[in-house]
């Protein structure tokens, strides 16, 4: 049996042995698409969705939103699939005849003779989570209903947080839920035989066995109750959780699941922020690398991931670039700005509902997009004023956010890791080896007690201080360098 996976990020992996070796079965063009989003096997031959690329970036202006290519992979090399879906796609499904696909941000296709048709007339204007087809009849998992211009298009959780089916193929579509009963968006449908059906949530799982009528929570033993996928055989359901493993439940009867406990798997984490709410204690938010954003509202006591519209990246060291720094409006809770290293600065307007980048909201400079940036922090002498520190210097806001200016007059180097700003609004920065910068009426002072220095090998080397530096004559000099395993290197100042 051959199964595959997702490589780094625009490469496929195919295994013949259970998972024991891999070896590499395409790599698609790095200046042309940013990572693999879905892939399925339809009649023996494996189909695969890429997201465009746009300045080292998802797509975003010229090709329009999450725009995306479809390929089917043959013995000579990917063919790439023409047709009305022009976005990327979030699920495949087939049911051994026919192959659907649903799209970021909205839409619902077929393939047809090589060709991607829309089959979404009669659907809500919205986009769906996954799709499901059994037999003749499909599924669609909703959902989500709002783009890059920040607006919902429908904004009513009756129809956004609903399961779409059809029975002709999508000729026509019929809403299965009334008055939203899991309170919460829809990832996945599962179907199982004598007519059950369950529904990954954000708030759990549940199970339907009169098609949908009703549903019964089975959550008792699952500890996280944020599903982002599931998958199931005829005995068993996996639940994947946003933040909490995989989860097996054995299907007891025909009502039932009993949940094992889960072993992960659970990545290792780095630069863990907590935030709480300034109007509302209730609200506490944490942020780490990988992971994103979570959000809780009981203090601390359950958590759900809240990452819709965040981009997922790589970084070559986690502890010294893997950042999510994290700022909460004082006047304004549900407005949140997300710093993200090298990729800029993101705003949610929802409570960390939705993000969006603001490079793209306000056409701010697009060297924005791809700052190393490292701390965001309000001013609390003016509620307006946001600052953000980077690898390129500090930059502030007076409009919370929505232009940036530099301001690095003075600082002996631009590599800025930290920053706190007092009551009366002087501002404080830490340097990578260059110790603490103050700002007051933008006239800068420096200490430098020694410390720490990230080389360019991105090893932590103990940096001399000033008084050292000048018995030596060598200012900047690093001692104890790991990584270049030398006693004494010059850097220089």
């Amino acid at each position: 049996m051959k199964l595959y996976r997702k490589g780094k990020v625009k490469e496929v992996y195919e295994t013949d042995d259970g998972g024991k070796t891999w070896h590499k079965v395409v790599e698609f063009d790095i200046d042309q698409y940013y990572r693999v989003s879905a892939m399925v096997l339809h009649q023996g031959q494996l189909y695969v969705s890429l997201f465009n690329i746009e300045d080292r970036q998802i797509s975003v202006y010229n090709a329009g939103p999450m725009s995306g290519t479809t390929f089917r992979m043959e013995e000579e090399g990917p063919v790439e699939l023409a047709g009305e879906m022009k976005r990327a796609v979030i699920g495949f499904a087939t049911n051994g005849e026919e192959l659907y696909a649903v799209s970021h941000i909205r839409g619902v296709y077929e393939l047809r003779e090589d060709m991607w048709t829309d089959i979404s007339a009669g659907l809500p204007d919205m986009g769906f989570n996954g799709i499901t087809v059994d037999e003749d009849m499909i599924y669609l998992a909703g959902g989500c209903d709002v783009g890059l211009i920040e607006l919902a298009r429908i904004n009513d959780p009756n129809i956004v947080n609903n399961i779409y089916t059809s029975s002709n193929g999508g000729d026509t579509w019929a809403a299965m839920l009334d008055d939203d009963p899991f309170k919460a968006p829809i990832k996945k449908v599962a179907v199982l035989d004598n007519g059950r059906l369950f529904a990954g949530t954000n708030s759990g799982v549940y199970i339907s066995t009169d098609s949908g009528a009703s549903w019964i929570p089975q959550n008792n033993g699952l500890d996280y109750l944020s599903i982002g996928s599931m998958a199931w055989s005829s005995s068993i359901l996996y639940a994947g959780t946003l933040g909490g493993g995989v989860f097996r439940g054995d299907i007891v009867g025909d009502d039932g699941i009993s949940w094992k406990g889960t072993n992960g798997p659970t990545p290792h984490i780095f630069n863990i922020q907590i935030k709480v709410d300034p109007v509302n204690s209730d609200t506490v938010y944490a942020t780490a690398f990988p992971g994103g954003v979570f959000k809780s509202i009981d203090r601390g006591l359950t958590w759900n991931e809240c990452n819709f519209a965040l981009p997922s990246f790589e970084v070559l060291d986690p502890l010294t670039q893997g950042y999510y720094s994290l700022e909460i409006d004082p006047k304004n809770p549900e407005k949140l700005h997300l710093g993200i290293y090298d990729h800029g600065v993101y705003i949610s307007r929802d409570g960390a509902a939705t993000w969006y980048p603001m490079y793209a909201v306000y056409r701010t400079d697009p060297v924005l997009k791809d700052l190393g940036v490292r701390r965001l922090r309000f001013d609390p002498s003016n509620d307006r004023r946001l600052y953000m520190v980077s690898d390129q210097g500090v930059f502030r806001s007076s409009d919370s956010g929505e232009t940036w200016t530099k301001m690095n007059d003075g600082l002996r180097t631009l590599d800025i890791l930290s920053i706190d700003i007092t009551e009366s609004g002087t501002v404080f920065v830490g340097t990578n080896g260059y110790g603490v910068s103050s700002s007051q009426s933008h006239v800068s002072s420096h200490r430098d007690p020694g410390g720490t220095h990230v080389c360019d090998r991105g090893c932590r080397c103990r940096r001399e201080s000033n008084q050292q530096q000048r018995r030596s004559g060598q200012p900047g000099r690093l001692a104890l360098c790991r990584c270049h395993r030398s006693v004494e290197r010059t850097c220089g100042s």
